[in-house]
């Protein structure tokens, strides 16, 4: 989980703006995900779905990030 959640953490900072705090999903074009995908492949799964649990995540791992 605490992998899932690095994961989430990085992509977030990589997309920057296009981050939807709403829905929780990225709102990236299909070439940003292919560049993002290049550097963060563990990145893909977050591509349709945002980070399942994202509220007890954040109160589980925030503070070890």
């Amino acid at each position: 989980m605490k992998k899932v959640y690095k994961n989430w953490v990085t992509l977030k900072q990589l997309a920057g703006e296009c981050y939807n705090e709403v829905t929780g999903t990225f709102d990236l074009t299909e070439s940003e995900w292919v560049e993002i995908l290049e550097v963060l492949p563990e990145a893909r799964r977050f591509k349709h779905d945002g980070l399942r649990h994202r509220e007890k995540m954040t109160l589980l791992f925030s503070s070890l990030m």
